[in-house]
């Protein structure tokens, strides 16, 4: 008996000596690799997965490499919302702020200019604070980011009193209504530019 080589790996070419004398026969299959060795004369590699074992083994990396897809699409999204709801709402704060400012600014030209000016400066302060607290704590520096939201955290509540005042006066609504539209300006501005900040 000898044996030849295909594709897939080592075959068996019966003889006619081979298939006379059993002994040499089996003994000729003896040395045949463990995972090559027939069975009823056909080669099998043992060693190979099935089809459907492999397509098992795979079908939970696709859902992984699925999942992965899905959370950095909606991450991506909504990095993407929260930065135009930071837009918005520092547009409108700015404008509140500046506008309670004025209101207990002396009547002087200049005094209602820096007044508005310092009420402009109030919510991008927040923003900034939000964002380098939030980098911060994504570098891993958590004292830090602590110590720099407690000091945004008072200047968001000045930005919170200053826009309820604005709000009541601009609407004659009552001062519980504006401080829930003053939250969801200004919290909201906070809360957005962590949001894009971690999604990034």
């Amino acid at each position: 008996m000898t044996q030849a080589m295909n594709e897939t790996g080592p075959a068996v070419v019966q003889t006619p000596g081979a298939l006379a004398n059993p002994k040499r026969l089996e003994s000729a299959m003896s040395t045949l690799p463990a995972f090559d060795r027939p069975i009823n004369g056909t080669p099998v590699n043992r060693l190979a997965k099935p089809a459907s074992r492999r397509a098992a083994s795979a079908k939970p990396e696709a859902r992984q490499v699925a999942r992965q897809s899905a959370k950095a699409l909606a991450g991506h999204q909504a990095a993407r919302w929260a930065t135009g709801y930071v837009v918005l709402s520092v547009s409108a704060s700015c404008g509140l702020n500046a506008y309670a400012n004025t209101q207990h600014a002396p009547s002087e030209p200049v005094a209602l200019v820096l007044a508005g000016a310092l009420g402009v400066l109030v919510p991008v302060l927040v923003l900034v604070l939000g964002k380098v607290a939030s980098l911060a704590w994504k570098a891993g520096r958590q004292r830090l980011a602590g110590v720099l939201g407690a000091i945004g955290c008072a200047v968001l509540g000045l930005s919170v009193v200053h826009c309820t005042e604005a709000i009541a006066l601009l609407t004659g609504s009552s001062h519980v209504l504006a401080l829930l539209l003053a939250i969801g300006i200004d919290c909201g501005l906070v809360g957005c530019e962590v949001t894009a900040t971690v999604s990034e």
